[in-house]
This record gives C-alpha cells, sequence and structure tokens, in this order.
C-alpha cells in the first residue's frame, strides 16, 4: 500500500497542478447580410448528412457568427467551424420562391477566400471580420428545392 501511495500520489499531483494555458488564441467574425426581398435560411448539414443548425436570415437583414480558435497564432476559423460538428454541405434557402443553392467541397460560402472582403494579409492577423452578402447573384442562380 505504501508504494501505491509513495507513487500515484505524486503523479495526480503532477497531473492537477499542471497549468494548461493556450499560447494563442484566434477569432474569426462571419458576417451573413440578406440584401434580398425574400426570407432566407442557411441550413447547415455534417458528415453524416444531418441538420446541425439553421440560420434565418431576415430581408435586409444580417447574421454574425463568432468562431475561435487555440494554438494558432495567426489565421482565419474556417466558415461554419463549430465545437459539435463539422458543417460539409449548406444549402442556402430563399423561402418566397422555395429556391436553393447547395455548398459542398469548399464552395462559395464553405470558403473565406470567397467571402466580399477576404484579403490574403488577413492570415497575418489573429482577429478578422468576413462579409458573405446574399444578393441577386445568388438569388438568380437558386434552383426549385427538392
Amino acid at each position: 500500500m505504501k508504494k501505491v501511495v509513495k507513487y500515484f500520489l505524486p503523479l495526480v499531483f503532477m497531473l492537477f497542478s499542471c497549468d494548461q494555458q493556450v499560447e494563442y488564441f484566434i477569432t474569426t467574425e462571419y458576417q451573413y447580410s440578406n440584401s434580398t426581398a425574400s426570407k432566407v435560411s442557411l441550413i447547415l448539414y455534417d458528415q453524416s448528412n444531418q441538420i446541425i443548425e439553421v440560420i434565418e436570415i431576415e430581408p435586409q437583414q444580417s447574421h454574425t457568427d463568432y468562431l475561435e480558435a487555440e494554438g494558432f497564432e495567426k489565421g482565419i476559423v474556417p466558415p461554419f467551424s463549430y465545437s459539435y460538428g463539422k458543417t460539409l454541405r449548406v444549402v442556402l434557402k430563399f423561402e418566397s420562391s422555395n429556391t436553393c443553392i447547395t455548398y459542398t467541397n469548399n464552395q462559395e460560402i464553405l470558403d473565406y477566400t470567397r467571402y466580399d472582403n477576404y484579403m490574403p494579409a488577413m492570415l497575418s492577423g489573429n482577429h478578422n471580420t468576413l462579409v458573405f452578402d446574399i444578393g441577386s447573384v445568388e438569388e438568380a442562380m437558386a434552383i426549385n428545392c427538392n
């Protein structure tokens, strides 16, 4: 018993006394603006094709996501990087016309380099704001939702 205490207690002390500070921390703010006359929904799907979140944006309104990542000194947190699952597909739905655009494999809204104000210099920062305007271009590309 003394051997167990002799080796076990120092090990427990070491485990609980270690300070686990995060050396680096980056944040990215994503702003999704709806400049159309239709309410839009961003429907996010995970790798199992399950809906993980639905973001609804009223006409002429915006929605903001604040995303954080630990352990990186500089860079951009990928869009829709939530702790509860990786987003592999986004369906942009225009509610009034029941039309949709489906984005997969880092297309458009899943690729931060495709956001309206992206600049490569943002990769050198640790806090960035990226804007994606949902407007007439997206509305014209949308097809009937199945």
